[in-house]
């Protein structure tokens, strides 16, 4: 009689006794999802994790072109999105400085 739950394969995977494992297959798009998400944070939320999705999106892509991985399509929007929103923090940031300059927010009080 067989085991309900092979503690040794937790997803299921069957195979004849005395044969290999079945493969697992190829890794999914995972990273270019992390990539991805990280990207979309740093854009809205705070600039480090924009520049972290930039280089998770770096690695996401250059394991789908090796083929190691799946993703590729979504690498590349978490680079476009990522570049993206370093871009328009650091126009934020400008705008953000002249706009205090600019109504005296940023002045040192004389002593």
């Amino acid at each position: 009689m067989s085991q309900l739950y092979d503690p040794d394969d937790p997803f299921g995977r069957r195979s004849a006794p005395g044969a290999p494992p079945p493969d697992p297959g190829e890794p999914g798009p995972g990273l270019a999802a992390g990539a991805l998400l990280c990207s979309i944070a740093g854009a809205v939320v705070c600039l480090p994790a924009g520049f972290a999705g930039i280089v998770l999106g770096h690695v996401a892509f250059g394991r789908a072109k090796r083929g190691e991985a799946t993703g590729r399509g979504v690498a590349i929007a978490a680079l476009v999105v990522g570049y993206l929103g370093i871009v328009l923090n650091a126009v934020a940031l400008v705008l953000l400085f002249r706009l205090g300059v600019a109504h005296g927010l940023l002045r040192r009080p004389l002593s």
